[in-house]
């Protein structure tokens, strides 16, 4: 069956901002987000991550807005076969000044992190213009097989009635410090 239609935002950035808007625009829903839902594996990352917020305790919904900022909106992939990072996240693609700054990322003093979303991830930030942190995948297929096993975790545990934020805790109690995070 055909999926139901999508809202979008319809306004331009300002003329004295061309560069940077703090929300999301046409140019950003178009250039950055159309093209990647086009591909039925980066969709279905979206889906998981859609899938893992529906049981979700109030508690989590931080956490899995994180995992959907640093995967959809500004998730980059580092390729074997390339030796600079790909950017592939919507708020990466539709802005001039992310794209220098992911291209200047080792100058810029930008941090790349592994995707693991079991693990706190950084604090999101958008008002300082560009991203201080990335999170990285291999492939689009690595961030696909990552993302459907954590909201099949996610709907296990929300099943149970625990949070990720209590399992967090309960294996900080198990394991020593540094072993915490579940190896996807």
């Amino acid at each position: 069956p055909p999926s139901p239609p999508s809202h979008s935002t319809q306004y331009v950035p300002h003329p004295n901002e061309p560069f940077y808007t703090p929300e999301p625009d046409i140019i950003h829903e178009l250039v950055g987000h159309l093209p990647l839902l086009m591909n039925e594996t980066f969709a279905d990352c979206v889906r998981h991550v859609g899938r893992a917020s529906l049981l979700a305790p109030e508690c989590d919904m931080w956490h899995l807005t994180k995992v959907y900022w640093y995967t959809v909106e500004f998730g980059v992939m580092h390729s074997k076969s390339v030796d600079r990072p790909l950017a592939y996240g919507a708020g990466v693609l539709s802005s001039i000044a992310e794209l220098d700054n992911l291209a200047g990322a080792l100058d810029n003093g930008v941090t790349f992190l592994p995707l693991n979303p079991y693990e706190p991830l950084p604090k999101i930030s958008y008002n300082d213009g560009v991203q201080k942190f990335y999170v990285s995948v291999q492939s689009l297929r690595d961030m696909e097989r990552k993302l459907h096993t954590f909201a099949d975790f996610c709907e296990n545990l929300y099943g149970q009635g625990v949070s990720l934020k209590t399992w967090r805790h309960l294996q900080s109690l198990k394991n020593p410090p540094g072993e915490v995070a579940r190896r996807a």
